[in-house]
C-alpha cells in the first residue's frame, strides 16, 4: 500500500451465500523478528475465543460465525496482519459497531497492557506444538521447508515457525501502533452486492473508496484480555510404569 490509500473500503459481490469482513494492517517487516513474533502476541490476543474475547462477544450479539488473525510476511521489507471474520446477516447489517468493538479491543491493549505472562504461555503452546508435530511425508516436508531455506538458517527451518523466545513489550507497541483506523483497508463481501464497478476478468461487482472508516462508540465493558490458562502442563515427561495388573476394587 502506498500511503495515500489507506484507509480505504473494498465492497464486493459474493457468488456464494455467504458474508465476509476482513481488515488488512500493513506493518513492519517480520522475517527478521522470527525469534520473537510480536505480530503472533497480538493475532493470539485477536483471535483468542474465550472469556471477554473479541470472538466470545461478537458471537453472542449474533453478529460474526467465526474470526481469525495472523500476520503475513510479503517479503523482507513488508508484511500485514489480518483480521477476517464470516458475518450473519445481521452482522452484515452492524459492521460499524463491529469497528467500534475491534477498536476497543485494541485501545485495551494500547493502554499499557502487554503482558509478560501471556507471551509466556504462548510460547508454552508453541513449543509444544513444535514438540508433538504430527507426522508428515517426506515429499510434504520438503515441500514445506524448501521455500523457507530463503528466509531462516538452515539450522533453525523446523523450528522457526515455533520460536518464541523473548518478550520485546517495546517491539510489540511498534506493531500495535501500526493497528490503527488510518492504516486498513476494510474488506467487505456479500451476496448481490451491485457496485459501480467490474472487475476485469471475472465481472465481479466492487467499490472501492479511500476516506475515514465508520466506526460506531460503542460499550467495551464486556472486554477483557484472557485470564491466566490453568490447563498447561507444568511437565509432559512420562510417568514411570509398574507391571502390576488391574486389581478389582468392587466385584
Amino acid at each position: 500500500f502506498l500511503p495515500e490509500q489507506l484507509p480505504a473500503t473494498l465492497r464486493h459481490d459474493n457468488l456464494k451465500d455467504e458474508r465476509e469482513l476482513s481488515f488488512s494492517f500493513p506493518i513492519p517487516p517480520l522475517l527478521e523478528l522470527y525469534r520473537k513474533k510480536p505480530a503472533a502476541y497480538l493475532s493470539n490476543l485477536l483471535g483468542h475465543e474465550g472469556e471477554g474475547s473479541l470472538h466470545k462477544l461478537l458471537s453472542e450479539l449474533g453478529w460474526i460465525t467465526s474470526l481469525g488473525a495472523g500476520p503475513t510476511s510479503i517479503d523482507r521489507n513488508h508484511a500485514i496482519m489480518s483480521i477476517s471474520m464470516s458475518l450473519t446477516e445481521e452482522g452484515s447489517r452492524r459492521i460499524p459497531e463491529i469497528n467500534g468493538y475491534l477498536f476497543a479491543y485494541l485501545d485495551l491493549l494500547k493502554q499499557g497492557r502487554l503482558e509478560q505472562w501471556i507471551y509466556d504461555e504462548q510460547a508454552m503452546v508453541a513449543a509444544m506444538d513444535f514438540r508433538f508435530a504430527e507426522k508428515a511425508s517426506a515429499i510434504g516436508t520438503v515441500q514445506r521447508l524448501s521455500p523457507m531455506l530463503e528466509h531462516y538458517p538452515a539450522k533453525d527451518l523446523l523450528v522457526a515457525p515455533y520460536l518464541m523466545e523473548e518478550f520485546d513489550a517495546v517491539l510489540i507497541d511498534r506493531f500495535l501502533a501500526a493497528l490503527a483506523p488510518d492504516n486498513m483497508l476494510v474488506t467487505i463481501s456479500v451476496p448481490g452486492y451491485e457496485g459501480n464497478q467490474a472487475e476485469e476478468w471475472f465481472g465481479v461487482s466492487y467499490d472501492l473508496k479511500t476516506g475515514p472508516i465508520e466506526i460506531a462508540k460503542v460499550t467495551p465493558a464486556q472486554l477483557a484480555l484472557p485470564a491466566p490458562n490453568p490447563f498447561l502442563p507444568e511437565s509432559l515427561s512420562l510417568v514411570v510404569a509398574d507391571d502390576q495388573i488391574p486389581v478389582p476394587v468392587i466385584d
